[in-house]
């Protein structure tokens, strides 16, 4: 009988099945090195290109940065002319009250009777003070006073003669408060 001896083909045969094994561990190796080389490449595309974004944003953000802090300027400096406004309307207001009362007070005197020589003005108390031709002039004017939508609370505090180059006249007192 004839025998063959087949311990050498067997052992050709592991040689090769282990030579195989290792070429494609060597090769999944050098794929895996290939992939991860390829992702660390991409990833590091993405990151300079979102650094890149990144950089313009923060120019941007310094350009609006400088254009918020104009505004704000802008903002106060308006605040500011706002405020010299009221205050500007305030005054004219306050200015008219003065010239108002008056001219009342002028329209209200008796013509060529009678002659206020002081006012005084003390929140809303005003405190007349005049001279009159006699007692009837007076009593006219007071009169004519507490009709004004412009005055309330008429009152005569004094009420003296005194003698004037030789004249007879009377002097007088009044204090009002303003109508509101």
């Amino acid at each position: 009988m004839i025998k063959i001896n087949l311990i050498p083909y067997r052992a050709a045969r592991k040689k090769e099945n282990i030579r195989q094994q290792i070429s494609i561990f060597v090769l999944f190796f050098i794929f895996l090195a290939m992939w991860l080389s390829y992702y660390h490449i991409h990833l590091a595309g993405e990151i300079s290109q979102r650094n890149e974004v990144l950089k313009a944003t923060q120019k941007n953000l310094k350009s609006y940065e400088a254009k918020v802090k104009e505004v704000d300027k802008i903002k106060s400096k308006l605040e500011v002319l706002d405020k010299k406004l009221d205050i500007m309307a305030n005054l004219n207001k306050g200015r008219e009250k003065p010239v108002k009362l008056l001219k009342t007070l002028t329209d209200l005197t008796v013509k060529n009777r009678m002659w206020l020589t002081s006012m005084q003005e003390a929140g809303n108390r005003i405190s007349l003070s005049g001279i009159a031709m006699d007692n009837n002039t007076v009593a006219m004017f007071m009169s004519r006073i507490e009709k004004n939508d412009f005055f309330a609370n008429v009152e005569l505090s004094d009420l003296v003669q005194v003698d004037r180059k030789g004249l007879k006249l009377k002097q007088f007192n009044l204090l009002c408060t303003k109508a509101a």
